[in-house]
């Protein structure tokens, strides 16, 4: 499968890819905080 390019910035910490550098920030801020739920084991 192919798509032409996007053409646009992103910003990639680790796992994570996001549009700017702020959405790495809350997303990791987010994560620190418990917000995104645990895994059931």
């Amino acid at each position: 499968m192919a798509s032409p390019p996007l053409h646009e910035t992103f910003v990639k910490h680790g796992p994570l890819v996001m549009s700017t550098s702020a959405d790495v920030r809350w997303t990791r801020a987010d994560y620190a905080a418990g917000k995104f739920g645990k895994i059931a084991g």
